[in-house]
């Protein structure tokens, strides 16, 4: 009987943890974007999201030893983000930002910039941004999470509902009642 061969992600978690510290930085590169982002809609702080980013990577390697192979790893690293990110957030006492830490300027967010777009278009574009995430800073921690990984991260609502460990059912009915908690807060802004 022929064996199933290991996909690239289940040999690269191997060979983490058999010690190539470039699989681990591998890893890092493959998966540094997605986490971050994740980390940065829920906590809406670029330092903050940054010092979580190395908390998941850390959580991250010291489970590596559970993952099971045969399962897709994209999930799996978006579980151990997700309920990362939800713990800080407990320890931390946080349901929302105050308004006043979003809109600092000085802090430099990670825009995808237009490079075609004129100052004005980029500014207008960046407010609107701006307000979006403050919009989603506003939602329980269960939508801005589940808004996160769908709209975000492009991420199934079977998939999401595997990271949160809720029902799928629930899932879709959170989405809906974010994207509508949203529309109410953002329909005379935009």
């Amino acid at each position: 009987m022929n064996e199933i061969e290991p996909t690239f992600e289940a040999k690269l978690v191997e060979r983490i943890l058999k010690g190539d510290e470039s699989a681990f930085a591998e890893l890092v590169a493959q998966f540094h974007k997605r986490i971050y982002s994740i980390a940065y809609r829920m906590v809406g702080n670029v330092s903050e999201a940054e010092d979580l980013c190395q908390e998941i990577f850390l959580r991250l390697y010291q489970k590596l030893s559970q993952y099971d192979p045969n399962l897709p790893l994209t999930p799996w690293i978006c579980r151990i983000a997700s309920n990362t990110t939800i713990n800080y957030l407990k320890r931390r006492g946080i349901k929302t930002m105050p308004l006043e830490i979003m809109v600092n300027l000085k802090e430099k967010e990670r825009p995808i910039a237009d490079e075609h777009a004129t100052p004005e278009q980029a500014m207008i574009v960046e407010n609107r941004d701006k307000k979006l995430q403050s919009a989603i800073m506003e939602l329980p921690e269960n939508y801005r999470l589940a808004f996160t990984l769908k709209y975000v991260e492009n991420l199934t609502s079977e998939e999401i509902s595997e990271i949160m460990n809720i029902p799928r059912n629930t899932i879709k009915t959170w989405l809906v009642r974010a994207r509508e908690a949203l529309r109410g807060k953002l329909i005379n802004e935009l």
